[in-house]
């Protein structure tokens, strides 16, 4: 089963898509809290901070993903709002396809510890970039201060360090802080313009 792997869950045998997650970005209503994941695992990421998610199971939707991570990792159940998506070569050296989506919500501050990997309610504007992945200098200001109708798709490359190039969605690309034609945020195109 080539670009599989297998895991439990709930007793029962299920097969990932080893290349597809989904991550998710959950605020509080006025965008002045985060909940974050300080991953052990895959190894490229233990230590650092990011977003709930994970694999998407066969069978399953980006949308069916993000919630079934969100209810495994938290208990939550919230609404989530698809707003990008990130592809190229991780930092594993592997391929990857990783759906992004952002909720709003003060659900956030009743969460539940319910897996190893620590979650815990951080300021945003107060992150330590040497502390999150790479990506979320970028992933966090965007859903802070982002149109909700704005839709971004990440590009990474395997010559450049990953999360230094941004690929608006018309096409231009730059560097991970502004679309020259654009800007920061509010600039880029949504996804039914």
């Amino acid at each position: 089963m080539k670009g599989q792997t297998e895991k439990r869950r709930y007793g029962i045998m299920q097969v990932a898509e080893s290349n597809k997650s989904v991550v998710g970005f959950a605020f509080s209503e006025n965008a002045d809290s985060v909940l974050l994941v300080r991953k052990l695992r895959p190894e490229w990421q233990k230590g650092f901070l990011n977003g709930i998610g994970g694999k998407i199971e066969i069978g399953e939707t980006h949308f069916d993903a993000i919630n079934r991570e969100c209810i495994e990792e938290t208990g939550l159940s919230i609404d989530w709002i698809y707003r990008g998506i990130m592809k190229g070569i991780n930092n594993d050296g592997k391929s990857f396809v990783c759906h992004i989506f952002y909720a709003y919500s003060q659900d956030i501050f009743e969460y539940e510890q319910r897996e190893d990997e620590t979650l815990k309610i951080y300021n945003p504007i107060e992150l330590d970039s040497e502390q999150i992945i790479m990506n979320l200098n970028f992933l966090i200001p965007f859903g802070m201060y982002g149109e909700f109708s704005v839709f971004i798709t990440l590009g990474y490359r395997t010559d450049t360090v990953p999360a230094t190039e941004l690929e608006c969605i018309c096409g231009t690309t730059a560097g991970i802080s502004r679309c020259p034609e654009h800007g920061y945020t509010g600039g880029f195109k949504g996804a039914g313009e």
